[in-house]
Order: C-alpha cells, then structure tokens, then sequence
C-alpha cells in the first residue's frame, strides 16, 4: 500500500507541474486507485485543482451508468468531475481499440491549460502486454521501450506514476481501501490481442518460467536506455538537417541507412504520426532520396504522407477530403478552420492590416479557386496567386490549403505569404494573422 503512495506522490511532486492535476478516471481498478491515492493525500497540492475526467465511448449499453457512477465517485471526494463523450471516427485500417485511443487523446489535449498535468493509472503489467505486442509486430528499441512515463499532451503534460507498480499491488491497494470500481465485461474476452494476452498468454509464460514479468520489463529497460540513445544521436542529426519543419534531401542523403532511418521515424513521431512499418518506411526512403532530380516521390501510408518538393521532405498527417467552406471572419478572436487548425490575429509594429478593418462585415476566409490576383504590399501592380505561390515556394498540394481573407471582396492577406494594398500598412499595432494548430 505505501508503495502505490510513495510512488504517486513522488513522481507527481517531482513533475514540477504547477496547474491544476486531471486524472483519466475510467471507474476500473487501476483508475480507482490512482484516483484514490491523489484525493486521499489532497493536502500534498495546496490550491490546485482535481479534476476526474470520465470518457463515454459509447461501445456499451451500460456506458452512461458506468459514467454515473464514475460521477458520484468523484462528488464523494469532493473533487471536480468532467464526462467527455465520443463520436467514435475510424480512419482507414483503424482498429476499434486504436480509433477509440486517437479520439480519447485528442480529447484529452483540449482539456489541458499550460502547467497543468492529466494522469493515467498505466502500470507495470500493462508495460509487459505492450512489451509483448510490439515485439510480435517485429517492432524496434522504440516500440520495445515500452509506455513513457511523461510527455508533452496538448498544452500540458500527461504523467503516468504507476508504472513500477504490479496490477496485484493495485489489487491489495483497492481491497485494503474497500474500494469499488466497475468491470469491464470485454476484459475477459479473449478477442482483443491485448485481453487475449493478458488472459491466457503471459499466465501461461508465468507457469512455464516464473519471473517472466520482472525478465521482460528488465529487457524493456535496456531497449529504453538504447532508444534514449538512437535519439539523442538523432536529434542532433535532425538539428542540422531540418529546415523548419522539412529535411534537407542534399543532407540527409549523406547519412548511411540506419541513420536516415532512425532520423526520419524521430521526425514522424515529433509531428504526433503513427509511424510506417519497416518494410514501408524502408523502400519509401530509398524512393525519396534516390529519385532522380526532377521526380517528386511520395511516402505515404495509413496515417501520413511525405513528399520531396524542390530538394527538401514534406510531412503531413493523412487527412480524409476537407471540404473548405467560406467563413465569416471578425479579425478581432482566434477562428477555427478545420479540425486542427486555426487562425489567430495579433498585434505586432510590422507589415500587417490596418486596424480600421478589425470587426467589419465583409471580411471572409476562402481558398484557392484558379485565377485569383491580389496586390502584394511593397509591390507594384496586380499579380496572380499562382505565380506568387511559385514564388514563394509553395509546394503544389499545400496551395488549395492556403487561407485568404477577403475583405470587401477583394484579397487583403495570403495567409503565411503576404498582406495586400489597399489594405496593408507597416506600423505599430497592425494586424498579423498566424496559422496555428489547435
């Protein structure tokens, strides 16, 4: 029992983090012990804020008692309580556990303020089960390191303090505190590659050599001290090869294989894109860097797409068809504009748009329809979208994505490229529009 506290306790003092502490609270045993162990030891984070935060899949008919009961939970220690419930999507080749994963996440960085951290009750069992999953799919050191115990989510921090705990710890923990949690009924089926692991596989690892748990999670250690290696070395490689967010194909083609390899993987992962399978990722890259000079080769796979474009390596994540719809703009507050991006005004001493134009009626966002001119500030004359965008190195799939704002009917800004007379001006406190994830 002092285990699960000390370890708790420890490592969420030892993050540091300042704002208010959210806990991925599912009502199972694991959850209701991180939950417990947090509000029982509630003066250890003076004037910060708990809040348990409940996802409703959706997936079972008694989701929304689950949900209840979760809430009353949450009342009896006098803490916060905030249900999030899914619209499940699945992307292509998706499965149900993964979609379910990517959609509760998403969630999740919408809740987090910077300085605040959200807690998830992942512990050594559940390290062992993924140890084994990757090395089932032939992963390498990355994927056979295992869950990280923290990680930039959204604009906080995602912790996981259980990891050194056993399930059968939690287990005597919840018993010894007479706690009640709910049962997953699917926890028993087999179905699920990670259910029929944890049923039937490592039991049976564990009666044919006992201690096979404490081997893998050793050997999980040494492949995470290897990974933490690979990137380091990858980082300062990536360092220099990088041109903001693309890579220089000239540079990268000077590193052997493995390092081209390990180099572009640390690249996907910093974008938050599942990464290829190694087969894939393989004969993409020898595409990507061996194509002759005027080819622009792709890799693409489930979850993104990399493109080479005038020497350099794009990244982007797999996006089904946006339809782009016209908007109605105010300059004046942050717009959202598709499902990960926005657009934020600032004032800045620039180029930038007048702030007589702030809050007017006739300022609108639209793309790129074919033979649009604008007149670019500190330019003469009127020029056409299309060459500005050769100009300006815009990669031929990024152009129907460029924002423009309208005012008047008449373009005012290119967003990322250029504001436009009449209504640009250089001075203090002009308008600056920013394209920023959300």
């Amino acid at each position: 029992m002092k285990k699960v506290i000390q370890q708790v306790l420890s490592k969420v003092l030892e993050s540091q983090i300042k704002g208010n502490i959210f806990i991925a609270y599912s009502g199972g045993l694991d959850s209701a012990v991180l939950l417990h162990s947090i509000c029982s030891n509630i003066m250890h984070f003076p004037e910060r804020k708990i809040v348990a935060v409940h996802v409703d899949h959706g997936l079972q008919d008694v989701s929304s008692l689950w949900a209840e009961q979760c809430e009353r939970v949450a009342a009896g220690y006098g803490i916060d309580f905030r249900l999030i419930q899914l619209e499940m999507n699945k992307n292509p080749g998706e499965s149900i556990e993964l979609a379910a994963r990517n959609a509760r996440y998403k969630e999740f960085e919408k809740i987090l303020n910077t300085g605040d951290v959200m807690l998830f009750a992942h512990h050594a069992d559940d390290q062992v089960e993924t140890f084994l999953q990757q090395a089932l799919r032939g992963a390498g050191v990355q994927g056979l390191s295992g869950i990280p115990e923290s990680r930039p989510l959204g604009k906080g921090c995602l912790l996981r303090p259980l990891l050194d705990v056993s399930r059968s710890e939690l287990e005597e923990y919840a018993q010894a505190n007479e706690l009640k949690w709910v049962e997953d009924p699917t926890n028993h089926k087999s179905d699920f590659d990670r259910n029929l692991l944890r049923n039937e596989i490592i039991p049976q690892l564990e009666k044919r050599w006992p201690g096979a748990k404490k081997g893998i999670l050793r050997s999980l250690s040494h492949c995470r001290e290897a990974s933490k290696q690979i990137d380091d070395e990858s980082t300062e490689l990536l360092t220099d090869i990088a041109q903001q967010n693309q890579l220089i194909v000239a540079k990268l083609s000077e590193l052997d294989f493995v390092q081209q390899k390990n180099v572009i993987r640390l690249w996907i992962r910093n974008n938050n894109i599942v990464l290829p399978n190694t087969e894939r990722l393989e004969s993409g890259i020898k595409s990507l860097i061996g194509a002759a000079v005027d080819k622009n080769p792709i890799l693409d796979w489930d979850y993104g797409i990399i493109r080479r474009y005038q020497g350099l390596l794009y990244l982007e994540k797999m996006q089904q068809h946006i339809a782009r719809e016209e908007l109605s703009w105010d300059l004046c507050s942050a717009i959202k504009i598709d499902n990960e991006t926005a657009l934020e005004p600032k004032c800045i001493s620039g180029v930038g748009l007048s702030k007589e134009y702030a809050s007017r009626a006739d300022i609108t966002i639209k793309y790129r329809k074919g033979g649009e001119r604008c007149r670019p500030f500190g330019r003469e004359g009127s020029h056409e979208l299309k060459k500005l965008f050769q100009e300006y190195k815009v990669p031929p799939w990024m152009r129907d994505k460029i924002p423009l704002i309208y005012i008047g009917g008449e373009i005012a800004v290119v967003v990322g490229c250029c504001y436009c007379k009449p209504f640009a001006l250089k001075g203090d406190g002009v308008i600056t529009i920013a394209m920023t994830a959300i």
